[in-house]
């Protein structure tokens, strides 16, 4: 029996309490739903405070999240500057909140069957 597609909730978690902003169903829309970097920017995720649970075949993972945006800074024409150190461009976060994930163990695989994004600064989808 073929796996079901991965499902992503994504949420905002605020005041009035959860909202469901979006689902994305599958390899493809989850692709589409990924923005492109502009050159010398890249983003970076950090996950920590893992909460795992397994019950026979089923299992989930809850963590914490942080995005940040990272932009470089473009090397001038005539090269860095003499005494020039370090990295050079800004970091900013730009989302947090919390990954659930629940996962299937299928033919002695575990495979992620769903995953909710749940952010706790207002977001837009």
């Amino acid at each position: 029996m073929p796996a079901a597609a991965l499902e992503v909730e994504i949420h905002y978690s605020g005041p009035d309490g959860m909202e469901l902003l979006g689902t994305l169903y599958g390899g493809a829309q989850i692709a589409a739903a990924m923005v492109p970097h502009p050159p010398l920017g890249w983003s970076h995720h950090t996950t920590y405070d893992r909460l795992l649970s397994i019950d026979g075949d089923d299992a989930g993972i809850e963590n914490q999240f942080i995005t940040f945006d990272v932009a470089g800074t473009k090397r001038p024409e005539g090269g860095w500057p003499v005494g020039t150190f370090g990295a050079h461009g800004t970091i900013k976060p730009i989302e947090s909140g919390y990954y659930r994930f629940t996962f299937r163990r299928t033919d002695g695989a575990w495979r992620i069957r769903h995953q909710d994004v749940i952010h706790n600064i207002p977001f837009v989808f």
